[in-house]
């Protein structure tokens, strides 16, 4: 399973929260951190980030530096990139051996992409 970032607005609050997911990925604890943004209601704000950077056991000075000095962007912007040369509109978008899934789908089907290119 890989993931690629695809905020939909490099300006807005979700871009910010993206570039704290690529820094906790930098520090070991992608998925987890994840999971707690994920879970977060409100808008993300450096502050928060932080403060979830800490919940995480993360380095939160080095998170803050991370916001402050934006050095994940160029990631999340060629992420963005491939994601549109390949179709994506919106997320959540998933790929199945080069199959776009789009949307928040059922498992079934996940399954039947799955099966057909197990056939192939």
């Amino acid at each position: 399973m890989v993931f690629k970032h695809f905020p939909r607005n490099p300006q807005s609050d979700a871009f910010m929260a993206h570039m704290a997911a690529q820094e906790a990925q930098a520090q070991g604890k992608f998925w987890a951190f994840k999971d707690m943004l994920f879970a977060h209601r409100g808008p993300f704000t450096q502050e928060s980030l932080v403060q979830l950077a800490q919940s995480a056991g993360l380095d939160a000075a080095a998170m803050q530096r991370a916001l402050s000095g934006e050095s994940h962007r160029a990631l999340i912007e060629a992420h963005i990139a491939q994601g549109r040369a390949a179709g994506v509109r919106g997320t959540p978008a998933s790929f199945i051996n080069g199959r776009l899934v789009s949307g928040a789908q059922p498992v079934d089907a996940f399954k039947k992409v799955i099966d057909e290119e197990l056939r192939r």
